[in-house]
């Protein structure tokens, strides 16, 4: 039997625990000093190094839309609003909801085009529902519907017309 630390995963995965243990401890229900934003970074432009020298650990965050929360956004985050600990997961617990649902749906597309496809979809119905666009652009489509039948309908007209010519 091999020893379970004898293989770079479980190795990968215990280090990837204590970079993350050493960036929660930034979400405290207190406001963030300058310094602690600033070491905030450093543990999290720290954990970017680690996975960037752990190509099995970065593919397999890359999947997952926590990971980009933290290592692109987190930081951003608490220097504009100067705290964490504050915050419900919420937010980020329905965004993971979403996403495992989604991951289930494109499990059996096996189309990398098709699942781009779906991702603009959901992306652009999302922004038309945000902005408050929707009803905007579903009356655009009744409208070109609209103008659809109508050229359909002359077109039939100017084929019976000439259906007509023919026989006569």
């Amino acid at each position: 039997m091999e020893h379970l630390f004898s293989t770079d995963w479980p190795i990968a995965i215990c280090r990837t625990l204590v970079h993350l243990g050493k960036i929660q401890k930034f979400s405290k229900a207190e406001p963030l000093s300058p310094n602690d934003l600033d070491e905030l970074e450093e543990r999290v432009n720290d954990f970017k190094s680690f996975l960037s020298a752990q190509e099995r650990m970065r593919v397999f965050l890359s999947k997952k839309p926590k990971a980009h929360l933290l290592l692109s956004h987190f930081v951003p985050f608490a220097r504009e609003h100067k705290f964490l600990g504050l915050l419900d997961e919420q937010g980020d617990e329905a965004l993971h909801s979403v996403w495992r649902r989604l991951e289930q749906l494109w499990k059996c597309m096996p189309d990398a085009d098709q699942i781009l496809q779906q991702l603009e979809h959901h992306f652009v119905n999302n922004w038309l529902l945000d902005t408050g666009k929707i009803d905007e652009m579903k009356q655009r489509q009744s409208d070109q519907r609209e103008e659809h039948d109508e050229f359909d309908q002359s077109e039939e007209e100017t084929d019976e017309i000439s259906l007509i010519n023919v026989i006569d």
